[in-house]
C-alpha cells in the first residue's frame, strides 16, 4: 500500500527525490517514483547525508492510528495520504518487475505443465495463526484437494507456517520470487497479506477470504472478496484499544461458533473458477513434445 502513497507524494511534489526506509526493500526496486531505499536499520549517515541543513520533508506516520481508518470510512492508503497532507486520486499499489525476473520464473513454472493456482493462508512472518484475517485450514486443505486436479498449487508460506498435504510450497528470501509466481498465476486464493496487494497491483483478479470483514480499510472491490458468515460467540473485550479485532487474533478473543464452517466452499470454488485467467494458459511447445516423448517410451 505504501507504493501507492508515494505514487500520491510524487504528483504534488515531481521535483523531489523520494527516499524509502523500508523493511521490505524489494517491494521498491525499479519503481520509477523512488530515487533511493534503504533498509529499515540499515541506515549509515542517514541524518548526516538527508536531513541536517537540508530541504527535507520528512513523511512518517501510522495510518491504522487514523481516526477515519479505525471508524472504518476510509482506505489505509487514503488515510496515510491525509496524515501527510497529500491529496489522494484513487492511487493502487505499484510493482515493477524487470523482464529477466519474469522470464526465469515463466520458465520455473512452465515446468510443472499445468495452470498455476497461488494459495497464501496465513500472514505475518513469526506470528501465529490469527482468527482476524487468516485462512481456516480444513478449508484450504479442502480446496486444494477439489483443485489439484486442474491446477499446479503453490503454497505461499514461511517455513514455521503450516503446511497443507501435498502441496508444494514458496519460501524465499528474495520476496521478488514470490512476486513473479503471483504475476505468472492463473488463480489465486488469498487473504489480507502480500498476495492480495501484489495481484492488485498485477491487475490479478483474486478470490480473497475475509474472516473479519476490513474491506473497506484493507481491501479492494476489484477482487471477489468472500466475508465469512457466523453468528459471533460472545467474547470479553477487555483487551481491545482502538479496534475490536487485533490483527494478531488473539486466540481467547476469538468469536467464531466452535466447529462451525465460516466460509461456504462450494462458493469459494466457483469463485476461484470466475476470476482465473486460465484461458491464457497454454503449455509451453517443449512440454507438450516431453509429454509425446514420455507417451511414446510408455507404449514400447
Amino acid at each position: 500500500m505504501a507504493t501507492a502513497v508515494v505514487k500520491a507524494i510524487k504528483k504534488k511534489y515531481p521535483d523531489r527525490e523520494i527516499i524509502v526506509v523500508s523493511p521490505h526493500s524489494g517491494l521498491w526496486l525499479n519503481n520509477p517514483n523512488v530515487y533511493r531505499i534503504y533498509m529499515m536499520g540499515q541506515t549509515p549517515y542517514f541524518y548526516e547525508d538527508f536531513i541536517k541543513d537540508k530541504d527535507t520533508i520528512v513523511f512518517k506516520s501510522d495510518p491504522y492510528l487514523h481516526q477515519d481508518y479505525i471508524n472504518k470510512k476510509i482506505h489505509c492508503i487514503e488515510a496515510w495520504c491525509l496524515q501527510n497532507d497529500i491529496p489522494f486520486n484513487e492511487e493502487e499499489p505499484s510493482i515493477y518487475l524487470t523482464e529477466q525476473e519474469k522470464s526465469e520464473a515463466y520458465g520455473a513454472l512452465a515446468g510443472y505443465d499445468k495452470p498455476i493456482l497461488v494459495i497464501q493462508t496465513n500472514g505475518g512472518s513469526d506470528q501465529g495463526y490469527s482468527w482476524v484475517r487468516d485462512m481456516p485450514f480444513h478449508l484450504a486443505e479442502e480446496a486444494c484437494r477439489t483443485l489439484e486436479k486442474d491446477f499446479k498449487i503453490l503454497h505461499i508460506k514461511n517455513e514455521n507456517q503450516p503446511a497443507i498435504p501435498n502441496v508444494e510450497f514458496m519460501h524465499s528470501p528474495n520476496i521478488r520470487h514470490i512476486l513473479s509466481a503471483i504475476y505468472h498465476s492463473h488463480a489465486r486464493l488469498l487473504i489480507d497479506s502480500l498476495a492480495q496487494h501484489a495481484a492488485k497491483a498485477f491487475d490479478k483478479q483474486s478470490t480473497v477470504l475475509w474472516p473479519v470483514d476490513k474491506i473497506t480499510q484493507l481491501g479492494y472491490d476489484f477482487h471477489d472478496n468472500i466475508v465469512s458468515s457466523y453468528k459471533p460467540n460472545k467474547t470479553h473485550m477487555a483487551d481491545y484499544y482502538l479496534t475490536e479485532d487485533d490483527i494478531v487474533g488473539q486466540a481467547h478473543m476469538c468469536p467464531f461458533p466452535e466447529g462451525e464452517n465460516i466460509f461456504d466452499i462450494e462458493k469459494v470454488i466457483k469463485s476461484i473458477q470466475k476470476t482465473s485467467n486460465v484461458k491464457d494458459y497454454s503449455p509451453p511447445e517443449n512440454i507438450e513434445q516431453q509429454n509425446m516423448m514420455s507417451k511414446h517410451c510408455t507404449d514400447c
